[in-house]
């Protein structure tokens, strides 16, 4: 999936909860086709980061019901990402809000976060931790994270 920069604003792509490493994981090694392509731990030296939030952020659930009450369905997660990107401009442009919280399109249990810059506030000056995934330490995660996901690793 191509990553696109916006000229004025930035946007971070975050997992959370007990399943976040591999939401993560499976977010970010996704395919064309929608699901999971193998987990190349070596190929542009992927990383994981982890991070504590230094305060509340506010956050529009896409989980909830106010989806449909905008008129929409449930295909702003799922279906085309332009379709998504034009939802997300148009809550940005209405909604006084730090971002979005939805479910993760390719891993079920997998809670996501795309946080606008109005969050700034709210994130470290640090990552708690950050990981190149091919680090020895992640091996069993990424071997666990690639079962669950049905996918390989190498």
């Amino acid at each position: 999936m191509p990553k696109r920069d916006h000229p004025t604003r930035s946007i971070a792509y975050l997992t959370r909860g007990d399943t976040a490493f591999t939401a993560a994981l499976g977010e970010y090694f996704q395919d064309a086709a929608g699901g999971v392509g193998p987990i190349e731990r070596r190929r542009s030296r992927p990383a994981i980061t982890l991070l504590e939030l230094t305060g509340r952020l506010t956050l529009l659930d896409l989980d909830s019901g106010w989806v449909t009450r905008a008129g929409g369905n449930q295909a702003i997660r799922t279906g085309p990402r332009s379709r998504s990107r034009d939802w997300a401009q148009a809550i940005y442009r209405h909604h006084d809000i730090d971002g979005l919280a939805y479910s993760s399109s390719v891993w079920g249990p997998g809670q996501c976060v795309a946080l606008s810059h109005r969050a700034l506030d709210a994130l470290p000056a640090n990552p708690t931790a950050t990981r190149l995934l091919d680090d020895l330490v992640l091996a069993g995660a990424v071997s666990s994270a690639a079962l669950g996901l049905g996918t390989i690793w190498a």
